[in-house]
């Protein structure tokens, strides 16, 4: 539960520097037409003063008004000034309604005055600038903007609505998953105590019964009790290792020792299939640091299927080599073999693959069991297998 309430925090922050971020890019892109408008306005008034000064009558007419500031303010109004100028700022694109100020410069600003030019080219002095006021700029800039600052508000509205729908969701089915797990747990408990009554069962009866009678069927329900407990039991270690709180006991494990007690272990089975298991090794000791439990079930799984998958006369090979970070176990029979595309899946839990046309049945937990034990051991499980050419499961383990 906390990986998800993780999950839902990282996510939320992620969408607060999202929407952060978007908020800083609609006030750059404001800050770009703005600047973009006043380049605009300056080109045109530039131009139109350019225009202006290139005309003789013009030119004369506003240079006689050197001196005279009421002259100077009423060049704004001549009808000439007037047209040029307004079929420049339609070249550029500005339809917006202004006013014409013409004022005297002020040396101490140094700066000229927003949407201003000088008249130089056209008075004698540069001491004026020609200045435009704008009216209803404000909502030209709103309007400009608006679209690009709705869209993006009704697009973070649907992220956020979608991510607080989702969190909603995921809280809710991960409390699903954990009812059902704990449900799942209970019941394979429940199995497990009326299986090992059974087959304790069984096994009473097989020693009480007489000599001369058949205990063929009492041997079908023992192997049968053995073979449903050892399901039910990966069902539960595979509980037992997606736990938050779950730690491996680490010892430190001869892997050549562990595997032959497997195998002693195993050897009603053994002969029951009337196989052959060969242990070979190097003469050092294979010594590793492992949780010995959950290494022997990992053994005792691998063989287990190369017995049940193999036919008549199975024959096993267990070997275990040096390599430069540590030991390579390695785990091969001469069964039926596993297409080549099933080779990353096997390791999936229910997964069964070409095992499912099998009569023999399982849920497909004991390979993903091998996987998850290699894994937390730091290690890796790799298999090389064909169809009718048996299956090699090779597992690295790092030294002690």
């Amino acid at each position: 539960m906390r990986k998800v309430y993780t999950l839902i925090a990282a996510s939320a922050l992620a969408l607060i520097l999202l929407i952060f971020f978007q908020m800083r890019w609609i006030g750059t892109s404001k800050a770009l037409i703005e600047e973009q408008f006043t380049n605009k306005v300056n080109l045109a008034l530039c131009s139109a003063i350019e225009q202006l000064s290139e005309s003789e009558d013009c030119r004369q007419t506003c240079l006689s008004m050197e001196g005279c500031s009421a002259k100077i303010q009423a060049l704004a109004a001549d009808s000439l000034f007037s047209s040029v100028l307004k079929s420049k700022l339609e070249f550029y694109q500005v339809d917006l309604p202004f006013e014409v100020n013409i004022a005297v410069q002020d040396t101490a600003a140094g700066t000229a005055p927003p949407y201003s030019c000088s008249l130089m080219p056209l008075l004698a002095k540069d001491d004026h600038w020609l200045q435009l006021i704008f009216q209803g700029k404000k909502d030209y800039f709103n309007q400009r903007n608006g679209m690009m600052v709705t869209a993006s508000m009704l697009i973070l509205f649907g992220i956020g609505a979608l991510f607080i729908y989702a969190a909603y969701w995921l809280v809710r089915q991960q409390k699903l998953s954990e009812a059902n797990l704990q449900f799942f747990n209970h019941m394979t408990h429940e199995f497990r105590t009326p299986l090992t009554n059974i087959q304790l069962a069984s096994r009473m009866m097989k020693k009480k019964s007489t000599s001369g009678s058949d205990p063929t069927y009492l041997n079908i329900i023992d192997s049968q009790c053995d073979h449903l407990r050892h399901q039910v039991d990966n069902v539960l270690h595979m509980a037992t290792l997606e736990k938050e709180n779950f730690r491996l006991e680490m010892d430190e494990v001869d892997l050549r020792e562990l595997a032959r007690e497997v195998v002693d272990g195993m050897s009603m089975q053994i002969q029951d299939k009337k196989a052959s298991v060969e242990i070979t090794t190097s003469e050092q000791p294979c010594h590793i640091r492992g949780d010995r439990f959950h290494l022997r079930n990992v053994f005792h799984n691998l063989i287990e299927n190369a017995l049940k998958y193999s036919p008549a006369l199975p024959r096993i090979e267990i070997g275990f080599f040096p390599f430069a970070q540590g030991w390579c176990a390695r785990v091969r029979d001469h069964g039926p073999g596993i297409r080549p595309e099933e080779n990353e899946k096997i390791f999936q839990p229910f997964y069964r693959g070409g095992a499912t046309e099998s009569p023999i049945r399982g849920f497909g937990m004991g390979l993903a069991y091998v996987k998850k034990i290699l894994d937390l051991h730091q290690g890796q499980i790799r298999v090389e297998a064909a169809p009718s050419q048996g299956t090699c499961f090779e597992m690295y383990f790092p030294k002690a």
